[in-house]
């Protein structure tokens, strides 16, 4: 009777990974799997991999599952607005350079050289989907009709083999700060002309204090 029960969890525990079995075909322009630098050490378990890919906008699939993503997607914050405009900017074609991509976890990764495609497989809704790159992945959607093809480029990332390490790594993706506008500004040096406005007075306050000092000695 036992022996009957655990069967039959066994069997639902089957069931249900198929049930929760998911493929997603990709086109890529380019495609790269980056070693694991542990792979041929004695005794050492770890089992990850790291997928790096460049696609086409218009080919990203639109159900990448979404329920691996801490973070809420609100599309109307400064930094959602910033990554829409650089999308859709038609005097550019540096999105995937300017935009950090996707990231995303996963059972499994193969790819067809000959077609230029990716099959990624996933197997636990908890632990794979899209980990950072929520507000990317939600605008490509919303302007995928808007983009002609060749047009836009995104980076995907896609990990496999980290189930055990899924939270801590979900949490290290998404706790990035943006670095502020006036730190950006100065990389622009949209602050030169205060600097120099600065640098003038400081000139001054020498001149005035020399003169002063000069008309002490006299």
């Amino acid at each position: 009777m036992a022996m009957d029960i655990a069967y039959s969890k066994i069997i639902s525990l089957e069931c249900e990974k198929e049930e929760n079995m998911k493929k997603l075909n990709l086109k890529t322009k380019s495609f790269r799997k980056i070693p694991n630098p542990f792979y041929n050490i004695d005794n050492y378990m770890d089992n990850s991999e790291m997928y790096i890919m460049i696609c086409d906008v218009k080919d990203i699939p639109k159900d990448i599952p979404m329920d691996t993503n801490p973070r809420e997607q609100k599309l109307t914050t400064a930094v959602a607005k910033k990554i829409r405009a650089s999308l859709i900017n038609e005097g550019s074609n540096n999105f995937y350079l300017l935009n950090r991509g996707l990231t995303i976890s996963a059972k499994s990764v193969k790819y067809d050289n000959k077609n230029d495609l990716v099959t990624i497989e996933f197997e636990d809704k908890e632990v794979h989907g899209d980990i950072d790159g929520g507000h990317t992945y939600k605008i490509i959607l919303e302007e995928q009709e808007n983009l002609d093809y060749g047009k836009q480029f995104v980076k995907i990332e896609v990990l496999t083999g980290v189930e055990d390490i899924f939270q801590e790594l979900a949490a290290a993706r998404n706790t990035s700060v943006q670095v502020q506008d006036k730190s950006i500004a100065e990389l622009e040096d949209r602050f030169g002309i205060v600097k120099e406005a600065i640098k003038m007075s400081l000139i001054q306050i020498i001149f005035i204090s020399k003169k002063m000092m000069w008309g002490i000695l006299m």
